[in-house]
């Protein structure tokens, strides 16, 4: 529901610099939203409001794990037990 609160959002914005908002479009584009799968809704989201300039977290985490880049810490001493307790 989020999506379809930014998108109206995103068309709001836009009518006040154009001609008169196409009701009907933007209903059709809000049934179509409705419609679509949870990982649907989520890859839409992803498409209008993320810059994909930018790697994304997940991505960052995939590299970090192909390239190896920190194996170098299962080398390192366990500096914290669980006998430390809660962290701050």
């Amino acid at each position: 529901m989020l999506i379809v609160i930014r998108l109206l959002c995103k068309v709001a914005k836009a009518r006040k610099k154009r001609s008169p908002m196409n009701t009907k479009l933007i209903e059709s584009l809000v049934q179509v939203i409705l419609s679509l799968s949870e990982e649907e809704r989520y890859l839409l989201e992803e498409k209008l409001f993320f810059n994909s300039l930018y790697p994304s977290t997940p991505e960052i985490m995939e590299l970090a794990h192909r390239s190896k880049a920190f194996d170098f810490l299962y080398d390192e001493l366990d500096l914290y037990t669980i006998e430390d307790g809660e962290p701050v």
